[in-house]
């Protein structure tokens, strides 16, 4: 649907009529781009269009993509962004190895601070998108007709 691109190799697309949102990292780990990763994410979540469910793939499968304290942080402060009242189904797409066994810890140890919340991990970004699709008929999500996000640019 929309395609937007952002410094630091970030990118934010709307897919199935803006029901779904991919932001995606091409894994450079500076605090500048971490910083501009963390406030694409915050910016979306808070803009979302009311009464519709969150739903969103961050892609971070980058080869150079990994998680440091700074990037944690930044990761924390964004997921607390949503409103804790509305629902969200947030896939991390990571590369396998340790960083996404890491990762895998810090999601696990998140759960239950967003009661409405689920967030899943994978590999493969067709089954992240399915299972995004599969929520979003779960929920009843409509069209997002018009662009929340227009005036974000």
């Amino acid at each position: 649907m929309t395609l937007e691109v952002f410094d630091h190799g970030i990118s934010r697309e709307f897919l199935a009529e803006g029901r779904i949102v991919v932001i995606a990292s091409q894994g450079d780990m500076r605090r500048i781009a971490v910083d501009q990763w963390a406030n694409i994410v915050t910016e979306t979540y808070r803009a979302w269009t009311p009464g519709q469910p969150i739903l969103a793939l961050l892609d971070l499968s980058a080869p150079s993509q990994t998680l440091t304290p700074y990037a944690r942080q930044r990761a924390d402060e964004a997921y607390d962004a949503a409103d804790p009242d509305t629902p969200a189904r947030v896939a991390l797409l990571l590369k396998d190895g340790f960083a996404m066994r890491i990762i895998s810890m810090f999601v696990r140890e998140r759960k239950g601070r967003h009661k409405q919340s689920e967030v899943r991990i994978f590999v493969q970004r067709t089954e992240a998108l399915r299972w995004l699709h599969e929520q979003a008929a779960l929920f009843k999500t409509t069209p997002n007709k018009s662009d929340p996000f227009a005036e974000m640019r």
